[in-house]
Order: structure tokens, then C-alpha cells, then sequence
């Protein structure tokens, strides 16, 4: 029985001893073989550095260790599209799957890193999985490549000697800055166009260039220093072209006889038409010599014209207030009309 019971003791002595030098339990690794912690667990290879536009070359996916899956579908990141070609994936061992693929474009681009989506025959699925990123140099195309890739997702849309692109790209650069050239000359236009009208000067009106003109032939200096003739020819000078811009006739192109003749015509309704006729038959007389004209007869006929204009000038205002009543009186009746 004591046998038996020191038996018994040192079994479980060596069970306790044994237990204690077993090894620790690894941790248990992601989903399908993947560490949650590894951010590209998908690598990938190439099977050549040696890459041409339009050449072919093979693209391997290694997984994980202990990734059992069936099917691997990837999209390229944005800004890659345009740079490669590839065909259907295809799984060449047990964490390994390949695809073939073609470089579009000459220089040193990036692959990857690519978005990898996993699923196998029972439904099952891993998607968002990244792989590492690749750096390859392309070469241009040894000869001419008419941009065809049999076998992958579809050919190219261009040729590579950037021929017709460079044509189109030119002929819209170029119809581009002629529109700009057009746009430019229709702004210039306009604003030469506006700042001509706002800095034209504003047309004098006749009767205030005729006043201006008549206070300065009052003040006397043309006659003392120029004489009768100077002043005669200044003072028929204004009269005309009052009358030539007020009334359109073409005064200033006729003679003194002839615009008196005016004056006794078509213009005899205005105040002071006669003394008018009789200033510019004196002027003519004056201006050739053909009569002798004191200064007092001088200023008497300045103070004739300066009438005249007075008489325009109390015209032009009762002309004013009248066409102000016509317009209130046909405002008055559109207004009883609408009520």
C-alpha cells in the first residue's frame, strides 16, 4: 500500500514537471492565413525588369502561407488605368495566382499598390486587401507597335508615336488662343468705344457759343486792334453759324447777300429778321471796303444780333415749357384711360 501511494505521487510529480516545460501556445494568425497587422500582405513579381510598350509579361500574386483561396479579382488605383493592360487572373499553386499584362506607356511608372479581392469555392471572401507597390521602367516598343494587346482587356485606343494626338492637341491649343486673341480685341473694342464716348467732348450749344462769341466783340478789343473789317467778318461769322446749327441751312456757305436773302424767305418769321438782313448788308459793304463804317454803327449792329440771340433765347424756353405740358397732358390721359 505505500509502495503503491509513492507510485501514485511521482507520477504526478512528472505529469506537473512535464506540464511545465511544454511549449506556449502560438497565436493564432488572421482570417485565412492573413496578419491583420501586415498593411500589403499580398506580394507581387514580375517576371521581367526588361519591359517595352505593348510587351508581355507576367504578373504573380503571392499570398500569405496559409491563404486558401480560389478566386483573386484586383483594381488598379486611380491614375494607373491608363498605364497597363491585364487579362484574366489565373491561380497557378496553392497561395499563388498570376496574370498577364502590358505596359502602355514609355518611362518609369508605378504598379500597384493594388486592391485585392479574395473568395474561394464555398463562399467565402477577404476584399480590401492591399498589395506592396512596384517601380518599372518601360522602354519605347522595339519598332512599330499598333497599340493591339490580343489577349488582355482590350486594345488600345491610340497608336504610341502620339502622331494624331499631338495634331489634335495642337489644333485645339491652337483654335484656343484664337478665340482668347478674339475675346481680347472684342474687349478692347468696347472699352476703346466706351471711353471715346466717355471722354468726347459735349457739342457746345449754338446759343451759348453765339453769346460767347457777342461778349467778346461788346468788349470792343476787335475793333481797336483789328478794325472795322476784322470785326464785321467775326460778327457775320457767328450770326451764320447760328443760324446754319439751329436751323440746318447751310448759312455759313453762303454769302451775306445770300443770307439775307434767307432771312427775307424762309427764315423772315423769326424776331428781328429784318434788323438780321440789314446787319449782313452792311457787313458785306464793310468787309470790302465798299462803304465806310463808323464804330458807334459797329457796336449799334453787335447790339442788334445780341437782341436776336436775347429774343432765341425766350424762344427756346416758352418751346421748353410747352412741350413739358403736351408731355403732362398725355400722361393725364393715360392715366384717366387705365383708371
Amino acid at each position: 500500500m505505500r509502495v503503491y501511494t509513492l507510485l501514485s505521487a511521482a507520477m504526478v510529480l512528472l505529469l506537473l514537471l512535464g506540464g511545465g516545460v511544454l511549449p506556449a501556445e502560438e497565436s493564432a494568425p488572421g482570417a485565412n492565413g492573413f496578419d491583420p497587422e501586415d498593411e500589403d500582405p499580398v506580394r507581387l513579381e514580375v517576371s521581367t525588369t526588361e519591359l517595352e510598350v505593348g510587351s508581355r509579361f507576367s504578373l504573380t500574386f503571392q499570398l500569405p502561407v496559409g491563404a486558401r483561396y480560389d478566386r483573386l479579382e484586383f483594381e488598379l488605383p486611380r491614375g494607373q488605368s491608363h498605364l497597363w493592360r491585364f487579362g484574366e487572373v489565373e491561380r497557378t499553386g496553392t497561395n499563388t495566382f498570376a496574370v498577364e499584362g502590358r505596359p502602355l506607356l514609355r518611362g518609369e511608372h508605378s504598379l500597384g499598390p493594388l486592391e485585392v479581392t479574395l473568395s474561394t469555392e464555398d463562399g467565402e471572401s477577404q476584399a480590401g486587401v492591399l498589395t506592396d507597390r512596384l517601380s518599372l521602367e518601360v522602354a519605347p516598343p522595339d519598332g512599330e507597335f499598333t497599340g493591339e494587346l490580343r489577349g488582355t482587356t482590350g486594345p488600345l485606343g491610340l497608336p504610341f508615336d502620339y502622331f494624331w494626338r499631338n495634331v489634335i492637341l495642337g489644333t485645339a491649343a491652337a483654335i484656343g488662343l484664337l478665340l482668347l486673341a478674339w475675346l481680347a480685341w472684342l474687349v478692347y473694342k468696347f472699352v476703346r468705344k466706351r471711353a471715346a464716348r466717355i471722354l468726347a467732348p459735349v457739342p457746345p450749344n449754338p446759343l451759348e457759343e453765339a453769346f460767347s462769341a457777342i461778349r467778346t466783340l461788346k468788349s470792343g478789343e476787335v475793333l481797336e486792334e483789328h478794325g472795322v473789317e476784322r470785326f464785321y467778318t467775326q460778327l457775320s461769322t457767328l450770326l451764320r453759324r447760328y443760324l446754319e446749327r439751329e436751323f440746318d441751312y447751310p448759312v455759313l456757305e453762303m454769302s451775306e447777300d445770300e443770307a439775307t436773302g434767307l432771312l427775307r424767305g424762309q427764315l423772315r418769321w423769326l424776331d428781328h429778321a429784318k434788323d438780321l438782313g440789314a446787319v449782313l448788308q452792311r457787313s458785306s459793304l464793310a468787309k470790302f471796303a465798299r462803304q465806310e463804317v463808323t464804330d458807334e454803327e459797329a457796336m449799334h449792329d453787335c447790339g442788334a444780333v445780341e437782341q436776336f440771340l436775347v429774343s432765341e433765347e425766350y424762344r427756346k424756353k416758352a418751346e421748353q415749357a410747352a412741350e413739358r405740358k403736351r408731355a403732362a397732358q398725355k400722361q393725364e390721359s393715360r392715366e384717366d384711360r387705365a383708371a
